[in-house]
């Protein structure tokens, strides 16, 4: 008997699990669905708690002989069983019949055929065609049925490839609950690189009750592009395939668009530099011959100088265009920045007294450093390679600029403010108080003041002592406008002589910094004066780079030391016959009245420890060639431009 009802609620437990789980998929946000499906809950839970019981009770009795009589917690619990079994039943019935209902419901549903059109609902119709770049719009009217109550329904949109493989991110899907309404519902998405072939836009409707009455709807469109941009990259590297977010200034940001063009045998390109407000700052469009077949072709352009500038932030967009007119485009974002050192100094100085600073340049920037100052309202000197000493003048606000410049020619600028203050004026004495007819010698007493207010200690409330004796008549004292004016004449004599204590100061450090100006200016002369006499011989670092190749660019530099009064031949040379106007190579000389100066020159930027442009001038070259340069070709150090 025990076993016998053990098995029973077992079963029931089984029975109240399906259906709770056929509820909860079938009927999410349905109201009657809802409801069964927490009585069903309700429900488990009691049979849950009854068979653990029986279990506890069978582990007691075994399969010991038992009557009902003798158990009558066993009694309670078949009672119970057999309630909630009447109670699933009946629950059972109102879910199928729930079902039924929503079944023949749902067979009135009207879903019309897809509307394809372009760029939005109600456009031209799709072409045979459609490219990258295309926006589709698809739309379809829903009359949902009549009924007592609303009808709900799950509406998806799916794009599917040639195979059946639903595009990963073209997908869209709602719930909607209506009764008895017309309604359109749409989708829209833009073609992205998508391989070429046939696709289809898939709309299905499910009643969430019954989902085996779905209603599907579907519409064709064909993917063609005879041209596909891959990537589009602005880099400072010639070779980059990869594109660069953020460049610095120095760097010269090259534009790249890598494309496949199938069987075409030519293409153009449109490069274009916008700003951030969207405004143009460079266009230029270059035709470029194509070999059919090839997988991959890489078109780059330099923009002119001056283009692009620091603190720039600027969109570059690559459009390619057919033969046919057929066109693509592809755009990516970057930034120009510049490389940002720090100076140590104080906020608050004092005029014509010196301070120190120091200089904090990038951690990666490569030594040695040239540093360069600019101060507002002072006067600078540097005593080490990043630190100096600096003199305020006068009085206000000030600045103190610093661009520093490592041995790759990368730049860093700083700047750091400070307010100015007049420096204390010497202590002057007071002027001890006349012993005349001064009108505070007339109201002078034998008393004591008892506060520091000469007219309260006058009003005193201490008893009065006895009256002094008679003194001889005094001559008459100033009167007060005498008394302003003499007062007024102390105060004027003192701040003259506080001024003058100031341009004493003044006076003094100015002709202090100028004699040190002086000796270093002195002491420059000196040593220039003595390399030209005493050197014979001038030596010269001479820096040839080549273009290695007319097509790619590439530059390969060579160094090598020379000696003689002249300077070595310097210029551009080897005309490049794809360009005319324009070189393959450029030789550069600098001079110096050391040979271990130059040799320590040459191996410097021969193993990259030391900058060209700290000796040479910078020239600016492109994919075909060198053209132009910012000075002289030839450059000498101390002493050597005397001779």
């Amino acid at each position: 008997m025990m076993m016998r009802y053990f098995q029973k609620a077992v079963a029931l437990v089984a029975v109240s699990l399906c259906i709770c789980g056929a509820a909860s998929a079938q009927t999410p946000q349905a109201p009657d669905g809802a409801q069964m499906e927490r009585e069903v809950t309700s429900l488990q839970s009691e049979l849950a708690a009854a068979t653990a019981r029986m279990t506890e009770l069978e582990g007691v009795y075994g399969d010991l002989p038992w009557t009902r009589d003798k158990t009558d917690e066993f009694v309670a619990l078949g009672r119970s069983v057999d309630a909630l079994r009447a109670q699933i039943i009946a629950i059972g019935a109102r879910l199928a019949g729930l079902t039924a209902a929503n079944a023949a419901v749902a067979a009135n549903v009207s879903v019309a055929p897809l509307r394809a059109s372009l760029d939005t609902y109600g456009g031209p119709p799709l072409p045979a065609t459609v490219a990258e770049g295309a926006a589709l719009a698809f739309e379809t009217t829903v009359r949902h049925p009549a009924g007592d109550s609303p009808h709900i329904a799950n509406l998806s949109w799916r794009v599917l490839d040639s195979a059946g493989r639903p595009l990963p991110g073209i997908a869209n899907d709602q719930q909607v609950a209506e009764s008895g309404t017309t309604k359109s519902y749409g989708f829209t998405f833009r073609l992205g690189d998508f391989p070429n072939g046939k696709y289809r836009m898939v709309f299905t409707y499910t009643p969430v009750l019954d989902q085996t009455q779905a209603v599907t709807v579907e519409s064709g469109f064909t993917i063609s592009q005879p041209i596909r941009i891959a990537r589009v990259v602005v880099s400072p590297d010639t070779a980059a395939t990869q594109h660069a977010n953020t460049l610095y200034v120095e760097q010269v940001p090259h534009l790249f668009v890598y494309f496949s063009a199938g069987d075409l045998s030519a293409v153009s390109v449109d490069f274009v530099l916008r700003a951030a407000d969207g405004s143009e700052r460079y266009r230029k469009r270059v035709e470029r011959p194509l070999k059919p077949g090839e997988a991959e072709t890489r078109v780059g352009l330099l923009p002119d100088p001056g283009i692009v500038r620091e603190g720039d932030d600027l969109v570059f967009s690559a459009t390619l265009i057919g033969p046919d007119g057929f066109a693509v485009s592809r755009e990516v974002p970057f930034a120009v920045r510049g490389h940002t050192a720090s100076i140590n100094l104080a906020a608050r100085l004092t005029s014509n007294e010196p301070v120190p600073f120091s200089i904090e340049a990038p951690s990666y920037f490569t030594p040695p450093l040239r540093v360069e100052l600019s101060p507002s309202s002072a006067t600078a000197s540097l005593t080490g390679a990043t630190s100096g000493t600096l003199v305020a003048i006068g009085d206000g606000d000030g600045a103190l600029r610093a661009m520093v410049t490592d041995a790759q020619g990368r730049i860093a600028r700083a700047r750091a403010s400070f307010v100015i203050v007049p420096a204390q004026p010497p202590a002057v004495a007071a002027t001890p108080p006349a012993q005349s007819n001064a009108w505070v010698t007339a109201l002078d007493s034998t008393q004591t003041p008892q506060s520091d207010d000469w007219v309260t200690a006058l009003d005193s409330t201490q008893p009065a002592q006895a009256p002094p004796p008679p003194e001889p008549p005094q001559p008459a004292g100033p009167t007060i406008a005498e008394a302003l004016a003499t007062f007024q004449s102390q105060v004027a004599q003192i701040q003259a002589d506080k001024q003058a204590g100031l341009d004493a100061i003044q006076d003094k450090q100015q002709t202090e910094m100028q004699n040190f100006l002086q000796k270093q200016q002195g002491a420059q002369n000196t040593l220039s004066a003595q390399g030209k006499a005493g050197a014979a011989t001038v030596y010269w670092v001479v820096y040839v780079e080549d273009i290695c190749g007319p097509q790619n660019g590439l530059g390969c530099p060579s160094v090598s030391v020379t000696s003689g009064p002249q300077p070595p031949a310097t210029g551009f040379s080897n005309p490049n016959p794809s360009a005319p106007g324009r070189f393959l190579r450029v030789t550069k000389a600098y001079g110096t009245l050391s040979a271990q100066e130059a040799q320590r020159i040459a191996a410097g930027i021969q193993n990259r420890t030391l900058s060209t442009s700290d000796y040479f001038p910078i020239t600016r070259r492109s994919v075909q060639g060198y053209e132009g340069f910012s000075g002289p070709l030839v450059r000498h150090g101390p002493g050597v431009q005397a001779r």
